[in-house]
């Protein structure tokens, strides 16, 4: 029996990412607001902004959410 190596972790983040699953966070508190959300939820109706937090997300499993006059939230991917 061969010996087993320790788990890919970019098969984590590509399960998540497919299923895209969120922990959102205040991103001044850091506090967890909500654990495993759908992405488009936290997202809303905004199209664009939902593909360019999805590249983020993909590309370093985490972002930057809101802001302006909205309230800003820390995504990252559920794990």
């Amino acid at each position: 029996m061969e010996p087993s190596s320790p788990p890919d972790p970019s098969i984590n983040l590509l399960a998540a990412m497919r299923a895209q699953t969120v922990d959102i966070f205040d991103f001044e508190t850091g506090e967890l607001i909500m654990a495993s959300a759908p992405l488009r939820d936290s997202m809303g109706d905004d199209e664009e902004a939902y593909r360019d937090a999805l590249a983020e997300l993909s590309r370093a499993g985490s972002c930057i959410v809101g802001g302006g006059a909205a309230a800003a939230f820390l995504v990252k991917v559920a794990q």
